[in-house]
């Protein structure tokens, strides 16, 4: 019993989204062209035993960036040099430089999201 009880609190410890172990570092942020909108770029890392991970979220501008209340837009395994430009002011294009996309969602409420073909 005590064995199991050891095991469990060793998983429970070993996850980030219940300890809130993960770190968040923000690298850059970028306003829509009306201001309306923010994107931030930034990077994940929840420990040894696992990669960093290299997000974009979006988010309206009157409200703070916060790492438990993000919307995700484009994930990469592993940091990465993100490149992320505005287009016009509902168009986002990232451009993930060498890495490899794991997660691409094409819009986010009125907005486009464009990654640059590898």
């Amino acid at each position: 019993m005590y064995k199991l009880l050891l095991a469990a609190l060793m998983f429970l410890a070993c996850q980030p989204s219940i300890t809130g172990g993960c770190s968040n570092t923000v690298i850059a942020e970028s306003k829509s062209p009306d201001g309306q909108y923010s994107a931030t770029f930034f990077e994940r890392d929840c420990g040894a035993t696992t990669d960093y991970s290299s997000l974009i979220s979006l988010r309206e501008s009157n409200k703070d960036f916060d790492t438990e209340d993000v919307e995700i837009v484009v994930a990469i395994d592993g940091r990465s040099d993100i490149q992320m430009q505005w287009t016009s002011r509902r168009s986002l294009w990232i451009d993930p430089g060498d890495s490899e996309v794991v997660r691409h969602n094409g819009r986010w409420r009125d907005v486009q999201v464009s990654v640059k073909e590898q």
